[in-house]
């Protein structure tokens, strides 16, 4: 099953928040971690969910390198990061801190800049 990085993201908060990952075992990240509102989450900027958006982004970094389709089923590579950004913004605490990552990757890899 493939998924594209904005779910994989709400995923591993979500993970993190129920407990089910080592994180969540040792007590620390919990649903006490979840920013709401009436109908929005942030997904905290934790070191474990750092260290998942780094390991899924350099591996998409380097499919689309290859020059492989990009996971869901989309078209693009540039609507992948298009959508991926997009949700970040929505919902990721510091997301400039993963934008920018996205960004320096690509741009390290010697791929084209991304048109927003």
């Amino acid at each position: 099953m493939k998924f594209g990085l904005a779910p994989l993201a709400v995923m591993l908060a979500l993970a993190l928040a129920m407990g089910m990952t080592d994180a969540g075992c040792d007590g620390r990240s919990g649903p006490e971690s979840l920013a709401t509102s009436s109908d929005h989450v942030t997904v905290p900027d934790t070191p474990e969910l750092w260290h998942e958006f780094v390991t899924v982004t350099d591996w998409h970094v380097s499919l689309e390198k290859k020059g492989e389709k990009p996971p869901g089923g989309l078209e693009s590579w540039a609507e992948h990061w298009s959508i991926s950004i997009r949700e970040m913004k929505k919902s990721q605490e510091n997301h400039e801190k993963y934008v920018n990552y996205i960004i320096g990757a690509r741009s390290r890899a010697g791929l084209p800049k991304l048109h927003e």
